[in-house]
């Protein structure tokens, strides 16, 4: 276990956010890339980062679901250079993976064997699709941004490993079995309170639920409101027409990695109408799905999490609103299920309300 020590500022979009992360400063292994965080270590932004610079999710989220009622699974993704974001936290994500990596390297990424050709198809969509931060040549590939170089001769560098050291997402790769889409590989640093251990060769059910003893531990809406309803997107999702959704949820900390094994939750306070705006986050993972056109068995989803302080909506009566409706039509189980919400739930309805009018 790790202790919370790390005082960050982070921009976020047009806002910027203090927090404190609750993971370990970098480790001193021998293992660790310093030299790659040296590099890094004191940029906040890189002048070739500047296609999303300013990118404000919850805005492309609102446009997209802001008046459609939960839960909802996913809308048409028009532009293939809006797959990955690469907005002004890029070196900051990097730096954390990179930590991360080294901290708990067996539990970021995980893949079934076979699945090495799809894998290396979505590596060189990548590099395609963002040539002025990545570039192939033969088997080597270098992230222009950070300078780091990775030969795929090499066999701990797996085609989805080196992806995962490339973007700002996490990264899955889902492929169609038995008429069921199973998670094949992933590289998940930056996962809410999840282990990638737990979830892959499962079904894309069985990664949100199972039945353990007739009783269900997970997601208590997927089975009844949403396992139909993906499964069926899934199958019909095209080559040429990838998707996007999102995930939005009001977190205590503001912490982008959450992984249970390295982190620890920030104890609970007295939260009112008064000081809940400062104290609580907005944690929006922004989800996009492709199939690739050579491995057209396989699904390619990334997981993008995106912070705001609360007090954003005091700017933004629309997404006040929309909150306060998200969590008053919310499901008792799904509260339940989301234990630190309760901890908040009725002074957070009542700052909802104030500006959502």
């Amino acid at each position: 276990m790790v202790t919370p020590i790390q005082n960050r500022t982070h921009l976020l979009g047009s806002f910027k956010l203090s927090f404190t992360q609750s993971k370990c400063s970098i480790p001193i292994l021998p293992t660790t890339n310093n030299k790659f965080i040296s590099q890094i270590q004191e940029t906040s932004f890189h002048p070739q980062i500047e296609s999303h610079a300013d990118f404000d999710v919850l805005k492309e989220y609102m446009s997209l679901f802001g008046k459609i009622k939960p839960p909802h699974v996913a809308k048409p993704l028009n532009d293939l250079n809006n797959l990955i974001i690469f907005d002004r936290n890029y070196i900051e994500y990097m730096k954390d993976k990179e930590q991360i990596s080294h901290m708990i390297p067996d539990k970021v990424f995980i893949a079934l064997p076979g699945h090495e050709s799809a894998a290396e198809e979505l590596l060189n969509l990548i590099i395609q699709q963002y040539p002025n931060y990545f570039e192939r040549q033969g088997p080597y590939i270098r992230n222009k941004i950070t300078k780091e170089e990775w030969d795929l001769r090499d066999s701990s560098n797996h085609p989805l490993k080196v992806v995962g050291r490339l973007v700002p997402a996490d990264i899955f790769l889902n492929k169609k079995i038995d008429d069921k889409y199973i998670l094949v590989a992933g590289s998940a640093h930056l996962t809410s309170k999840w282990r990638l251990s737990d979830k892959i060769g499962k079904t894309v059910a069985q990664v949100h639920y199972e039945m353990k003893n007739g009783i269900m531990e997970g997601v208590p809406i997927y089975k009844d409101q949403l396992e139909k309803r993906v499964d069926s997107y899934f199958e019909q999702l095209k080559i040429e027409k990838p998707s996007i959704r999102f995930v939005t949820l009001v977190h205590q900390e503001a912490s982008w990695s959450q992984h249970p094994d390295i982190y620890i939750s920030p104890e609970a306070k007295n939260y009112t109408i008064d000081n809940i705006g400062d104290e609580l986050t907005i944690r929006t993972e922004r989800e996009t799905f492709k199939r690739l056109e050579n491995n057209s068995d396989y699904i390619v989803m990334n997981i993008h999490p995106f912070y705001a302080p609360l007090k954003v909506i005091e700017e933004r009566p629309d997404l006040a609103k929309h909150f306060y409706d998200l969590h008053a039509e919310m499901p008792e189980a799904y509260r339940n299920y989301r234990s630190d919400l309760k901890v908040f739930f009725n002074p957070l309805m009542a700052y909802l309300k104030k500006y959502g009018g």
